[in-house]
């Protein structure tokens, strides 16, 4: 294959190749590794606010490819390196400092400068926290500028609920404090709005999953919205249908929490391509996982790779049972943040392989 590095086309038409990687949620090095390194510094330079963060999505420069086990069914522009799941440190600091500089001096004397929309600053908010950026200032400043605008554009929900879901849990360099009292209250009110419902892909794998739950579970209340998260939670039934002591019906999200588990139908837009063995969840899954089991809540997954390979009825309820009974029995991992190592490290590492 032919050196990308070698082939001089401009640079808008190298980010269309590294979005259209992201869209097919496909990583392939021996193609993305030469595609890189025919971006320098000075095209950094040259790039205004919604193409810098653009790159925040898919990289550019030397990458370390992070192979860690989703993806939601989104539009196709939301994510380029952070759909990709791709850390480089010294790529991020480059594109992170010279977005602050950019909002610091407010366009002035910067022609090239375009305006960065409220779905920009989102979704740079949301890999910014991904990734556990040490970027604090910058954080705080996208906030100011979703603030200012005083509009947040409802395809921006879902990032910005993520994002307020992270800096509450801890998975995030910036803090409520670091933000401010007034980016503090108007989080909080973005954590209650009502948006766009979430995406549910591969839903007639979804739907057979959550059937078959209903046939074992005492208990099975399909899609609770958690945070931008809906889920199906489910409880086995092992001596009768009697409901365990301390569950208060007054209380369905505590109680739902406690006694019984999220199960999650991974069906094969929550992998990265190429698909097969090993399996690598993609980074909206993990980040996804992180999330919930910070908020103590525990998730069986149900792999679409496995699902098909059961024969009847009977087998998919052993296996579900045994996933429910297994996913409860699991203690919760610490979450804690590496930002040197470009993500969180949550307990989604030992959930699938």
């Amino acid at each position: 294959m032919m050196h990308l590095a070698s082939l001089r086309f401009p640079v808008e038409d190298r980010l269309r190749l590294l979005q259209a990687f992201g869209r097919l949620r496909w990583r392939s090095p021996a193609v993305l590794s030469p595609l890189l390194e025919s971006f320098s510094a000075s095209v950094l330079d040259g790039l205004g606010v919604e193409s810098l963060g653009g790159i925040i999505y898919e990289p550019l420069g030397d990458m370390v490819l992070v192979f860690t086990c989703g993806d939601e069914v989104l539009s196709p522009s939301n994510y380029r390196l952070y759909r990709l799941d791709i850390w480089d440190e010294n790529l991020a600091n480059a594109v992170c400092s010279r977005l602050h500089k950019i909002l610091v001096q407010n366009g002035v004397g910067h022609s090239h400068v375009d305006i960065l929309s409220g779905k920009t600053a989102a979704n740079l908010l949301l890999a910014l926290s991904y990734f556990a950026v040490s970027e604090k200032e910058l954080q705080r400043r996208l906030v100011q500028e979703l603030l200012r605008s005083n509009k947040v554009p409802q395809e921006a929900l879902y990032q910005l609920k993520t994002f307020e879901m992270a800096v509450r849990l801890g998975h995030t360099s910036v803090t409520l404090k670091d933000l401010g009292g007034l980016a503090a209250r108007w989080l909080f009110s973005v954590r209650g709005a009502s948006g766009i419902p979430e995406p549910r892909g591969e839903s007639a794998f979804a739907e057979e999953v959550s059937n078959v739950a209903k046939n074992i579970s005492w208990h099975h209340q399909a899609e609770v919205e958690v945070g931008p998260y809906l889920l199906d939670f489910a409880a086995v039934s092992r001596d009768g249908y009697e409901e365990p002591d301390g569950w208060d019906e007054s209380k369905p999200g505590r109680s739902l929490a406690r006694f019984c588990v999220a199960v999650e139908a991974d069906g094969p837009s929550h992998f990265y391509r190429p698909h097969g063995r090993p399996w690598h969840w993609t980074s909206t899954s993990k980040l996804r996982h992180r999330l919930l089991s910070a908020m103590r809540i525990r998730v069986a997954h149900v792999p679409f790779y496995d699902w098909l390979q059961l024969e009847g009825l009977a087998q998919k309820e052993a296996y579900l049972m045994e996933l429910l009974l297994k996913a409860h029995s699991t203690e919760f991992a610490s979450l804690s943040i590496d930002p040197r190592a470009g993500n969180a490290r949550g307990p989604e590492q030992r959930a699938l392989r």
